[in-house]
């Protein structure tokens, strides 16, 4: 007869990793840039409300396409 130790399972799942293992995952916490200047910061807010513009007047000449095609 053939026997096996008590302590043995088969799960067919993957054993755990140890708590001491290295962790792989990446940080939570991502790394923060440089603090910006002033004028740094000024010149993007100005890029981003110009992108902002854009996208409207484009969705709006979307919609007026859009309106036109009913008449």
């Amino acid at each position: 007869m053939i026997t096996m130790s008590p302590t043995y399972t088969h799960s067919g799942s993957r054993p755990r990793a140890s708590p001491s293992a290295p962790r792989t995952e990446p940080s939570a916490v991502p790394e923060t840039p440089p603090p910006m200047r002033s004028s740094q910061l000024a010149d993007l807010l100005d890029k981003v409300e110009a992108a902002e513009r854009e996208k409207r007047q484009q969705d709006a000449l979307a919609l007026l396409g859009r309106l036109a095609a009913f008449d």
